[in-house]
């Protein structure tokens, strides 16, 4: 199972650079690794939706409902980065607004959400997801450890590389969301 040091290694072995022995060890690398750590994982799960970090919940509305415009409001997790899907099967059209980390909306309780998580365990990671985040760190912290701006120039296409090939796994892992039409399609048909 991969971890955080493996990461950080990958990471640091696609930027030319000697590997670290720990996560903690006290050296420039592993302190422009760390700084960066948490905002790429968090963007990068954000930004692409990894099935990986794809958590499921049934939430009850909040006491108070919003002062106008929409009938509920709903508390989203604590671990909650990006609503994934709002309601149940086959309908996930429910018209919702997210404010702060409050999801307002006139659907009423329970409310069906699939979001993607703040995964932070990297054994727990897909490996297309672990790939890409190698990629995206070494392009975040390159200059800072290499200094070398044609080498990040690199590594950002080689993330791009990565994205494309999860994109692709994914749909191929996607049942639902291939025979899945909406309401536009279906009238071009």
């Amino acid at each position: 199972m991969a971890d955080l040091l493996d990461l950080y290694n990958a990471t640091l072995t696609e930027l030319g650079q000697e590997i670290l022995s720990a996560v903690t060890e006290d050296t420039p690398r592993q302190r422009a690794l760390s700084a960066q750590w948490d905002r790429v994982r968090r963007a990068e799960l954000r930004r692409h939706g990894w099935k990986c970090a794809l958590a499921r919940r049934a939430i009850a509305a909040d006491a108070t409902a919003p002062a106008f415009g929409w009938s509920y409001a709903y508390s989203v997790p604590s671990d909650f980065l990006r609503a994934w899907r709002i309601g149940e099967l086959p309908d996930f059209r429910i018209k919702y607004a997210l404010e702060g980390r409050k999801l307002l909306t006139d659907e009423s309780a329970p409310l069906y959400l699939q979001y993607v998580k703040d995964l932070e365990t990297v054994s727990e990671f897909d490996a297309l997801l672990f790939d890409a985040l190698v990629y995206r760190l070494a392009h975040a912290c390159c200059f800072k450890i290499t200094e070398k701006l044609d080498l990040r120039d690199e590594l950002r296409k080689e993330y791009q590389k990565r994205i494309a090939e999860a994109r692709t796994t994914s749909a191929m892992e996607s049942f639902y969301d291939e025979l899945y039409v909406s309401d536009l399609e279906e009238s071009r048909l």
